[in-house]
């Protein structure tokens, strides 16, 4: 873990605070928290590929879809295949 970082948001916010935002802000920036460098673009991409997002027809939520079925888990709709 950068610890010099850390220890920036520690002196800012506190120790424990301090530590939290460290992670919350890796988080929020796409950050490895172990490196704090910005992920790749071509992780990302294949982090979504693999976990794609629907949005339901029918009730117009965004949901992770799972690769064999596509049915809404808030509303329960589902499209039929032609």
């Amino acid at each position: 873990m950068p610890q010099k970082i850390i220890n920036k948001f520690q002196k800012k916010y506190g120790k424990k605070k301090g530590k939290q935002i460290f992670f919350a802000t890796a988080a929020k920036q796409n950050r490895d928290p172990e490196t704090f460098k910005k992920e790749s673009f071509e992780s990302r991409v294949d982090c979504i590929l693999e976990n794609p997002i629907n949005t339901c027809d029918s009730c117009g939520r965004d949901f992770e879809a799972a690769r064999n079925a596509w049915a809404c888990p808030y509303c329960g709709f589902s499209e039929s295949e032609c």
